[in-house]
């Protein structure tokens, strides 16, 4: 009897396993966006403009699901040291995040260099992610409208 509840737990948990990774990774890959010029044509103008240390800055606000390939890598290592477990946690939290962002949406705040290439990206005001550049402004601690 608490075998089969084993064998059962195992093939359940199995079957889904690495679901929340395909969600977190799934959507618009801000990474490809290297210009001022490829942002203004995925995203359309800026809600609000400024500078952060000298570095231009343009915030927009987005429905869209935004590819987050290094969470995706966190929660990997999650799902091998817990044999899939916890995808009990992930897959809801995935579903919930999914849900919030593409209802009320997420803010976007990139920085430009000087030469008005992607310096770096915030996400719902977390440093997201930026090239290997000299240039890098701080991190920004919270956007503003």
């Amino acid at each position: 009897m608490v075998r089969n509840a084993y064998l059962l737990l195992m093939t359940s948990t199995l079957s889904f396993t690495g679901c929340s990774l395909l969600i977190a990774r799934s959507g618009m890959d801000l990474q490809t966006l290297t210009t001022r010029e490829e942002v203004h044509h995925k995203f359309g103008p800026p809600l609000a403009t400024g500078t952060i240390d000298g570095h231009p800055f343009e915030d927009f606000h987005t429905r869209r699901k935004i590819s987050e390939p290094e969470r995706s890598a966190g929660w990997s290592m999650g799902l091998a040291m817990t044999w899939g477990l916890v995808e009990f946690y992930l897959f809801p939290h995935e579903v919930y995040l999914l849900g919030r962002r593409t209802f009320l949406g997420q803010d976007i705040r990139f920085t430009y260099d000087s030469a008005g290439k992607v310096a770096t990206v915030f996400l719902e005001g977390e440093k997201f992610w930026f090239p290997k550049s000299p240039e890098h402004p701080e991190p920004a601690s919270e956007i503003h409208h």
